[in-house]
């Protein structure tokens, strides 16, 4: 079968060196690794914009400004077998306008990355990844209510030479009261332009690919997490944040680079961000539909 003109994870395949090495892994496998996903880059810097946000029920309204930095790097040991190493920093920069007990706020995610991306047969892969880390205002010391570590194995099968199936168990704090759920997906290439791709409860997103370095997208995804924080009045409060949004958008591919941008709503979500007992104080409740816009880019070593 012709290699589809769809990019995804890598690039190109390289001839066999040493059994470690990571060209004696892309020798093996570059194929798959390239088809059962889109193109995600080793390292991202990301921007996201919500503008005149607001949560439904409640006066007031705020900005938030999403800066993200991600690595996740794979580090050949045998010609079937990764390790990855990283780390992500996230800081949601929040100006609130007239929100009840919740004034201008900055939220910081710190976390190492470390995993194993193996294969069990040539068409069974298995990924297991932690990140431990600290969800904090970084206001006061650091203590046991601010760490976490979300964690996630997922199995993708190739049952079919255009279609992956993929299944796992993940937890981290997206779905607060669910925060152990299964993972259940799809990649699936029915086409040499077009890719369907989706990992419940979490993504879903089809694009389009009228060139191997130029991708359209349509999708939408639900994002994220829990903070520990200090309240103005002093209080130690635990804010929770999630946004579900769908999305258009592009990717464009260079090389060893890569730029994107998705525009969008958000349709939904499940914020708290202050938990006070007093009514007036309390910031609670399902976020109100608005603009969403996310600039990125994108490396590959």
């Amino acid at each position: 079968m012709p290699e589809p003109a769809v990019p995804t994870a890598g690039g190109d395949s390289a001839d066999m060196a040493d059994p470690g090495s990571w060209q004696a892994f892309r020798s093996a496998h570059s194929e798959f690794m390239d088809q059962r996903e889109r193109h995600q880059p080793m390292a991202q810097l990301r921007f996201q914009l919500m503008p005149h946000a607001g949560i439904s029920g409640r006066p007031g309204s705020f900005d938030l400004f999403h800066y993200i930095a991600d690595l996740d790097a794979p580090l050949a040991v045998s010609a079937d077998t990764c390790l990855n190493v990283g780390g992500m920093f996230e800081l949601r920069d929040y100006r609130a306008d007239n929100l009840g007990g919740f004034d201008d706020t900055r939220l910081y995610a710190t976390a190492a990355r470390f995993g194993v991306t193996t294969f069990l047969s040539d068409d069974l892969l298995l990924e297991a990844k932690v990140l431990p880390g600290f969800w904090t205002d970084w206001k006061g010391a650091l203590n046991s209510d601010a760490f976490d570590i979300p964690t996630s194995i997922l199995a993708t099968d190739r049952v079919a030479a255009d279609c992956f199936l993929k299944f796992g168990v993940r937890y981290n704090e997206v779905f607060p009261q669910h925060t152990v759920l299964p993972w259940l997906g799809v990649a699936w290439l029915p086409s040499d332009s077009v890719r369907v791709d989706v990992l419940a409860p979490e993504k879903v997103e089809v694009s389009w690919w009228p060139r191997r370095d130029l991708g359209l997208l349509l999708g939408g995804e639900v994002q994220g997490a829990e903070y520990r924080a200090r309240t103005p009045s002093g209080r130690h409060s635990d804010l929770r944040v999630q946004e579900d949004f769908v999305y258009t958008g592009a990717v464009l591919r260079c090389d060893h680079s890569s730029v994107a941008a998705r525009i969008g709503a958000t349709v939904a979500g499940d914020y708290r961000l202050d938990d006070s007992p007093v009514a007036s104080q309390h910031v609670d409740g399902t976020l109100k539909t608005g603009l969403f816009v996310e600039l990125s880019f994108g490396i590959d070593f």
